[in-house]
């Protein structure tokens, strides 16, 4: 143990001597090892931020020996390197010895004296150990913000709005000088303006110097000769980014501006049904908006109409508005469509357009026949049918206040029967002539909107002037000569030139018993019946016996009210051929 502790001790001894030796130490204190004056300076650097030309700032920085022998400095002052901003305020006798901790505050001024950034550095020479040149310098780096100035207008858009051509319009524009430096403003120019719609207005000097936070005004006139502006006004200064300063210069020539809302109008009305809804027109311009015309275009479905109108011209004053209706009736399951067209004085939009839509809902009752044609007098059904899309409820059936009261009804359907789609009603119409017009409506109506009424039209087209009327042809019958002992016949026709039927009957000839005059056709024994314009042909045989001529008449009975008894007379001569 005795022998590692002298080993560790020889190794010291070594180490000491090579230092002392090889000049390691630079010992100004003859009783100490290793001492020196060493400087430190904090901060290293010196920012100041940007102030306007003319104001001034300071800062300070601190210088201590850190060494453990006195620090010598024998140069103290500021170098200014960029601008001559920068000045020493603390004042020191030199040379000056700082002892081993001691320390000194420096307070450095900075005033600048022009735009753009100012550089420079305290120069310190000491007889520090620790400075790592020939001369014993240490520098504290001195640097400002950049120093300028700064351009800043408004408004910036400046917006007209709507100008009237006539009356032209001015806005008064502030430049600002937000920064430290003078804004030197030299020229103003616009990008376009090639109608000369744009004027620069004021009573400045150019180029004029604007102080920092102070500010000048111009004026902006605006005469409107095209429909709208949008143009830049530059502000030529003296600024490093923002040389060319632009002004956004926006504008319209007052003008009528025509709205419609909604642009679309959609309807839900039901067959038979009705709905209206409504736009509005507003004007959204500077000037009067004259609407000329509201039309429906030439596609647009029958079902839509506008019955309430304005007069026009309509004038809608700056911010006024209209409100026109529209009215859809629904008369089929269609879809239907159609476009509403506004004409006015807008020169942009002439013609504003609404559309219109309806989509075909609910309870179409279709009847089978369309019409009842009577001829006679007889029973005729309808049949009615849902073809619609939605079932609705039969309300009542009933004839039109001018129908002939010749129709009648059978037994209707009971009220409010639902008819679901494609279910069918019946109807029976009966048909008794009496003399009337024979004319009328069979109207059925639905319980659904509006009320719907279905029309059936009835007409009669009867032959005659009666039920019965009866036509006789020929109205005698004349044999002629005719051999004794021999025949010969002829034919009576009777026909019903009436709207009803004839009953024929009780058929004989007088004298009865007729010796030379016999009925030759065979007629049914409870009478005939004899339809509308049907004809019946009775034939007749003459058989003379004996003499020269004879005489007879066919007589038949019919429900004719004007001929209840027919009588042809019958004529026949003979003789030994």
């Amino acid at each position: 143990m005795k022998r590692r502790w002298n080993i560790w001790f020889a190794l010291v001894v070594i180490a000491f001597t090579a230092v002392t030796v090889g000049g390691g130490c630079d010992c100004t204190d003859p009783g100490g090892v290793g001492r020196t004056a060493k400087i430190s300076v904090s901060p290293p650097t010196l920012i100041y931020a940007a102030i306007a030309v003319g104001e001034s700032a300071s800062r300070k920085t601190e210088i201590e020996n850190i060494g453990q022998s006195p620090l010598t400095i024998t140069e103290l002052k500021v170098v200014n390197e960029v601008s001559s901003a920068y000045s020493l305020q603390t004042k020191k006798d030199l040379p000056l010895e700082l002892q081993p901790g001691e320390k000194i505050s420096l307070s450095i001024l900075y005033k600048p004296t022009e735009a753009g950034v100012a550089e420079g550095h305290v120069r310190i020479i000491s007889d520090a150990s620790n400075v790592d040149n020939s001369e014993g310098l240490t520098k504290v780096k001195l640097r400002s913000s950049e120093v300028t100035a700064d351009i800043s207008v408004t408004p910036n858009p400046v917006d007209f709005g709507d100008v009237k051509p006539e009356d032209g319009a001015e806005k008064t524009v502030t430049i600002e000088n937000r920064g430290q430096a003078d804004l030197e403003v030299s020229a103003f120019e616009f990008k376009n303006n090639k109608e000369n719609e744009l004027e620069v207005v004021h009573n400045l000097s150019l180029p004029v110097t604007i102080a920092p936070n102070e500010s000048v005004e111009i004026k902006v006139k605006y005469s409107p000769k095209t429909p709208k502006i949008d143009d830049i006004l530059y502000v030529i200064n003296n600024t490093r980014d923002s040389s060319r300063y632009e002004v956004r210069i926006v504008g319209k020539m007052a003008a009528p501006d025509i709205v419609v809302e909604p642009t679309l109008l959609s309807f839900g009305a039901q067959v038979g049904g009705q709905e209206t809804k409504s736009f509005t027109i507003k004007n959204q311009g500077g000037t009067e908006l004259e609407v000329t015309g509201i039309t429906l275009d030439a596609t647009t479905s029958k079902d839509f109409s506008m019955p309430t109108l304005p007069t026009f011209p309509l004038i809608i004053k700056p911010g006024g508005e209209e409100k026109i209706e529209v009215l859809y009736k629904s008369s089929d399951l269609q879809n239907d469509a159609g476009l509403v067209k506004v004409a006015s004085n807008d020169p942009d939009t002439p013609f504003a357009n609404v559309k219109l839509e309806a989509k075909g809902e609910g309870c179409v009752l279709t009847p089978v026949p369309a019409q009842l044609h009577f001829v006679a007098p007889s029973t005729k059904k309808v049949l009615a049918t849902n073809r619609g899309n939605q079932p609705c409820k039969f309300k009542q059936a009933g004839f039109s206040a001018t129908s002939s009261k010749e129709f009648t009804f059978g037994a209707p359907p009971p009220a409010a029967t639902t008819i679901a789609p494609n279910q069918k009603l019946e109807f029976s119409v009966l048909f008794k002539p009496a003399g009337g017009t024979g004319k009328g409506t069979l109207v059925i109506e639905l319980d659904a909107p509006g009320d719907p009424k279905v029309e059936v039209p009835l007409t009669s087209s009867l032959q005659g002037s009666r039920e019965c009327e009866l036509k006789i042809q020929p109205a005698s019958v004349a044999f002629g000569f005719v051999g004794t002992g021999r025949s010969r016949s002829r034919s009576i026709q009777i026909t019903n030139a009436g709207w009803g039927q004839c009953v024929l009957r009780d058929a004989n000839i007088n004298p009865n018993p007729s010796t030379v005059f016999a009925i030759a056709t065979s007629l049914n024994a409870g009478g005939e019946v004899l339809p509308t314009g049907q004809t019946l042909r009775i034939d007749i045989n003459y058989t003379p016996k004996a003499g020269t001529a004879y005489q007879g008449k066919f007589l038949i009975k019919s429900n004719d009210p004007k001929a209840a008894l027919i009588e042809v007379p019958l004529v026949g001569t003979t003789g030994k051929l």
